[in-house]
This record gives structure tokens, C-alpha cells and sequence, in this order.
């Protein structure tokens, strides 16, 4: 097998390669040959590299339940939220048209209910639900939950969630105002969230 690795420099069409007279540029990138394989390495200079990294974290994100990390990042390809639950606390039970979610227990103990299923999920659980099941999840633990929520239909699919009980719509966005959030007890014709 030939293991022999050849470098070739590419000129850019601004000028030639090396001289660093006026109209020249470093290379646009090289050749790697090896074996029988051939890549092109670009290279760009970082005063000419676009701001493509960019980062932040969940207190940078502000207050309250939805942290907008799609938003803030400029994420166009998936939606994805942070979620801050208090202990004592859940969400609405929902469902989606179109988009799956991943949730992601970054912090906490979650409690879950999917499909019929109850299930709790401490730090470094992972939860993936399809569009049309109806789901929810509270914060099982002393602490608060600190949930990612990633969601995605052949890319970002907009917001396409719906309440199961139509009365918690209006609850919604109650607690997208600052209002509280409904305690794990409160979901209407349910024992308590607590899971057995």
C-alpha cells in the first residue's frame, strides 16, 4: 500500500503563489494525495474567516423557563431551547404536527410520561419522542431541571406544538409572561406526578 503523501500548493486567481508582491495572496489551499485518494484542503486566512463559532451559556440566555438558544445562537438547521424547571414544577402535556424532540437532562431529575410510559431520567438522560405523541415532563428531583430540548423535521420546522387539553393554551402563555408554572400535582384527572 503507498502511504506516500504529496503536498501540491494552489494558486489563487488573485496571484501567484509566494513573491508576497503587491496583488498576492497565500495559497487557496493545497492538494493531499495519498494512495490512491486526493483531497482538497482549503485554507483561509482568520482576518477572512466568517464568524461561524459562535457560543454562550444558559445564564447568558436570561431568566425564566424557555431559554432561546436557537434564537440567540443563530441556528437555522433545527430548533433548540434550554428549559428551566423548578423542583415541584412540570410542563404541559403537548404534542407536535411535524417535529420530533430530543430532550436532554442537562441538570436534575426528569420525570417523563410518552405514549402511556412513565419514566424518570437523571443528568446525561436522553428522551426522544415523535412528533405526534403526546408527552410530558416535570422535575422529579430537589433541584432545578435544566432540560435541552432539540426538535427537527428534515431541518428546523417552526413552532408546531399543540396542547392536549386546549384550557392549558392559555396557561401557556401565561408562563411565557413570567406566570408560574403548574406544580406536578395539578395535571387535571391525574394522581400526582410523583412517580411510584
Amino acid at each position: 500500500m503507498d502511504l506516500e503523501l504529496r503536498r501540491h500548493r494552489v494558486e489563487t486567481d488573485e496571484g501567484q503563489q509566494g513573491g508576497g508582491g503587491a496583488g498576492s495572496r497565500s495559497p487557496a489551499g493545497s492538494i493531499e494525495i495519498k494512495g490512491d485518494r486526493t483531497r482538497f484542503v482549503p485554507v483561509v486566512h482568520p482576518a477572512r474567516m466568517p464568524a461561524l463559532v459562535n457560543g454562550t451559556t444558559l445564564a447568558d440566555l436570561g431568566d425564566g423557563v424557555f431559554r432561546k438558544v436557537r434564537r440567540d445562537l443563530g441556528i437555522t438547521a433545527f430548533g433548540v431551547n434550554a428549559m428551566v424547571l423548578p423542583p415541584g414544577t412540570g410542563w404541559f402535556r403537548h404534542f407536535h404536527d411535524r417535529q420530533d424532540e430530543l430532550y436532554f437532562v442537562h441538570h436534575g431529575r426528569a420525570v417523563f410520561e410518552v405514549g402511556g410510559d412513565r419514566f424518570e431520567l437523571g443528568e446525561g438522560g436522553l428522551c426522544h419522542v415523535e412528533a405526534r405523541t403526546p408527552r410530558w415532563f416535570g422535575n422529579a428531583g430537589d433541584t432545578d431541571l435544566v432540560l435541552v430540548v432539540i426538535g427537527a423535521h428534515d431541518g428546523y420546522a417552526g413552532r408546531d406544538g399543540h396542547m392536549v387539553d386546549a384550557a392549558d393554551e392559555e396557561r401557556r402563555r401565561a408562563v411565557a409572561e413570567g406566570g408560574p408554572l403548574p406544580p406536578l400535582t395539578g395535571r387535571p384527572g391525574r394522581p400526582p406526578d410523583r412517580p411510584r
